[in-house]
């Protein structure tokens, strides 16, 4: 088989990007938006599907934002509680590349860029890791131990953020942006799906 050439690959890469991008908006606008699940004995938790990414500034990787909004409770907020991060990734190459590289989960950068936490309710801290922006990162991300967490580090579920207890709480919604980005690579052409759930836990 013939090797394909790296400007080919990125430049496939790129288009790829481009015709998925226009495919996720589209869904979005017509969309019923994420599913909330609550129950007695249930966590709150919210779920949100991503594909194709944003490119970003000149130099900078391509990325994409998730606006997570959770519902909490005056009792959880009272006791303080915890966000748990999960996540599903899925990487289908369109073509067979001799010595490419398959896009993986760690090569996902993930990251938490904004947090608005409701009135009445403990103080945020995100943790170490997750404090960072994957959109403002040039290099391969070197995981949550490092300073740069990726979707590796969620694949099996781990908190990412603690918000402190409270003696007069009030109920309302904790927001939280999580970016999701990809290094400037040459990876083997392909298209990829995931979903980042984000739930509360006392």
């Amino acid at each position: 088989m013939r090797p394909y050439r790296a400007n080919s690959i990125k430049c496939t890469i790129w288009l790829w990007h481009s015709i998925l991008l226009a495919a996720l908006l589209a869904r979005s606008a017509h969309s019923e938006g994420p599913v909330i699940q609550t129950g007695p004995s249930a966590p709150v938790a919210q779920t949100i599907q991503f594909g194709p990414l944003v490119q970003g500034p000149a130099g900078m990787p391509p990325s994409i934002s998730l606006p997570f909004r959770l519902p909490v409770s005056s009792a959880v907020a009272a006791a303080g509680y915890r966000i748990t991060a999960y996540s599903t990734f899925v990487f289908t190459p369109r073509v067979s590349v001799a010595g490419g590289k398959t896009l993986a989960a760690s090569d996902i950068g993930v990251g938490i860029i904004n947090v608005i936490s409701p009135p009445g309710t403990g103080s945020a801290a995100i943790v170490g890791g997750f404090d960072y922006d994957p959109g403002a990162v040039t290099r391969p991300y070197a995981g949550a131990t490092a300073g740069q967490a990726t979707l590796a580090d969620v694949s099996s579920g781990r908190d990412i953020m603690q918000v402190g207890k409270v003696s007069k709480a009030s109920q309302g919604d904790l927001s939280v942006t999580v970016k999701i980005a990809v290094p400037m690579q040459y990876f083997t052409p392909g298209s990829f799906t995931g979903s980042m759930t984000l739930a509360v836990i006392r």
